[in-house]
């Protein structure tokens, strides 16, 4: 390929093939070649480089976008939650306390609803960053049961855990497990209205791999047989359309199945109409147990060390360090009873 010149003193590009022509004894003679216009293939390349441009441009635009949208909108929700709740637990009037309450409904609704489609972006650019780890499950699970208790005992149904024994983990990412497991806890809870929710843990085989299996069992309104092979479908819920009867975005298993399998986990389900669910998740069991000096089994509150109690007054020193003040605000607040806080910015 090469420019020529023409005429007009404009370049023209062109390609051009040539051999050489011989004699009987092989001397060259001459040649001879042909040369094609590549104008049009040459605008066409050139409008496929600039399109090529602007789809990175654009890409790199909606990361940028996708990390604004993580901040100034997980943010200042974090801020809304926060302190409707110091509200609640701090004023006396049962109605304003529960116009509080309602903040905090709508308000963790809503982030629910941002996390998903915040995540969902995050896997189709492929931005989500995956960290394998060996996690203790025993006392993640109970973290994350914990904070469905409410939820729970507002619908009336129970939610209770079996787990195999304190020292069982698992190699996964505990950040994609926690979102996967709250939106197991969060679906089983929603469609539940009598009986309730048990999550198990325990070791097993699976496809001859010593595996551990996490377990999200209740006995709501199950899946019918013909919409189980589309649980796991964008944007679907057993109930659609504006008569539906459950809220939600219909993301919450179809990021959970590609957070499992990100994690080279599996996830299944099983399932009998008006009698109850069961979502599987299985990963690879870690050889090594994870020990907790600050956690007890029976206890909701950190533990120090023995060697750091000197006396019962001592308080932990816990150190925020956050940009947002009104978040730093909130943890300060919630901490300072039992805490000895240090901010900084």
């Amino acid at each position: 390929e090469l420019n020529i010149c023409r005429k007009d003193s404009n370049l023209l590009p062109v390609y051009i093939a040539v051999s050489s022509m011989k004699d009987k004894d092989e001397n060259i003679i001459g040649f001879v070649g042909i040369a094609i216009d590549i104008t049009e293939k040459k605008k066409i390349l050139d409008e496929l480089i600039k399109a090529k441009e602007m789809a990175e441009e654009s890409s790199r635009l909606k990361s940028s976008l996708l990390g604004n949208m993580n901040h100034e909108l997980r943010t200042p929700m974090n801020s809304i939650i926060g302190f409707a709740r110091i509200l609640k637990e701090e004023m006396d009037d049962e109605k304003l306390k529960e116009f509080a309450d309602r903040i905090i409904r709508s308000g963790g609704r809503l982030m629910n609803t941002l996390n998903a489609i915040l995540i969902l972006a995050e896997l189709e650019s492929n931005k989500l960053e995956i960290k394998l780890t060996e996690v203790n499950l025993y006392y993640e699970i109970k973290m994350l049961v914990k904070q469905f208790e409410s939820a729970a005992q507002d619908k009336n149904i129970y939610l209770k855990h079996e787990i195999e024994n304190k020292t069982l983990s698992a190699i996964l990412d505990e950040r994609l497990f926690a979102q996967v497991l709250k939106n197991l806890l969060d679906n089983a809870i929603k469609y539940t209205e009598t009986g309730g929710v048990t999550v198990k843990a325990y070791t097993s085989m699976v496809n001859n791999e010593p595996s551990v299996v996490v377990e999200v069992s209740d006995t709501g309104i199950g899946i019918k047989e013909n919409e189980i092979s589309t649980v796991f479908e964008e944007f679907r819920q057993a109930s659609e359309g504006f008569a539906r009867n459950y809220e939600g975005t219909g993301l919450g298993l179809t990021l959970s199945q590609r957070m499992v399998e990100l994690m080279k986990g599996k996830i299944s389900v099983t399932s009998k109409y008006g009698e109850g669910s069961s979502f599987i998740i299985s990963f690879p069991a870690s050889d090594n147990t994870i020990s907790s000096i600050f956690v007890e089994e029976d206890s909701d509150s950190l533990n120090l060390p023995e060697e750091l109690i000197q006396t019962k007054q001592i308080k932990p020193e816990i150190l925020i360090v956050e940009d947002n003040y009104l978040n730093s605000d909130i943890l300060r607040i919630f901490l300072k009873d039992e805490y000895s806080v240090d901010i900084a910015s």
